[in-house]
This record gives structure tokens, C-alpha cells and sequence, in this order.
């Protein structure tokens, strides 16, 4: 039986994180659906992880923290942080200590949901704006 309450406890407390991480991003309910619709996994086994009734295997993990901008780790175990403490800057060069902020995760998942031809025309705003400012 305290196996048992474990196995619940263990699921309850990845429901807390994966919720707390959906929150952050602010998306619509047809934005996560999409989201997770390219993560290839059924609405019913979202519900169930946000319930905390299920799991997602091992080898999900990864791809579903990458897609919540958050560590595997934290969201699997709640091992600090949250985020990722490492970003590349602006010539795609990694920097140590740099973590993404909420909004920056939001930002960057909702890039994600983009049509191809949505994100070219993002890019090329972003650019030229980054060009203005750089004058």
C-alpha cells in the first residue's frame, strides 16, 4: 500500500509541475492542443498527465520539457531550476547563467505553432527591428 501512495504521490506531483508550466505559457486551449498534436499524443493522455492520473513514458520526457521550454529533470523529478540555464546569443553561440524568462518561453511556443511562411515573416520583423535598434 505505500507503494502505492508513492506511485499516486509521484504522479500528483508531475501534474503540479506540467500544470505550473502550461500556466507560464498563457496559451489558448487550441494553441496547446497544437502543440501537443506535434508532440503526437493524444488529448486523452494529456488529460490524464494533467490530472495526474498517468505518466508519459521516459523517452517522452525530454520532447515535452523541449516543447514547455523547462528541464526534463525539473519536470520529471522537480530537480531545480525550472528553465534552462543556458541560451544562445545573438551569434549562436551558447552562454553559461542565461536563463529564459516566462514570457520568452511564451514567446518562443508560440513561434513554435507558426506556419513556415508565419515564421519567415517573424524572422524578418525580428531582424529588422534588431537592425533599427543596432543603428
Amino acid at each position: 500500500m505505500n507503494r502505492t501512495l508513492d506511485k499516486e504521490s509521484i504522479r500528483q506531483e508531475f501534474a503540479a509541475r506540467l500544470r505550473k508550466a502550461v500556466e507560464e505559457l498563457r496559451l489558448t486551449p487550441p494553441e496547446l492542443r497544437r502543440l501537443f498534436d506535434q508532440f503526437r499524443v493524444s488529448p486523452q493522455a494529456v488529460r490524464k498527465w494533467l490530472q495526474g492520473l498517468a505518466l508519459p513514458t521516459p523517452a517522452r520526457v525530454p520532447h515535452l520539457a523541449s516543447l514547455l521550454g523547462v528541464r526534463p529533470a525539473w519536470l520529471l523529478h522537480g530537480e531545480g531550476p525550472m528553465r534552462p540555464s543556458a541560451v544562445a546569443d545573438t551569434r549562436g553561440e551558447w552562454q553559461a547563467g542565461v536563463s529564459l524568462s516566462p514570457r520568452e518561453v511564451r514567446l518562443i511556443t508560440r513561434y513554435r505553432l507558426l506556419a513556415s511562411d508565419q515564421r519567415a515573416a517573424v524572422d524578418l520583423i525580428v531582424g529588422s527591428l534588431a537592425r533599427t535598434r543596432e543603428s
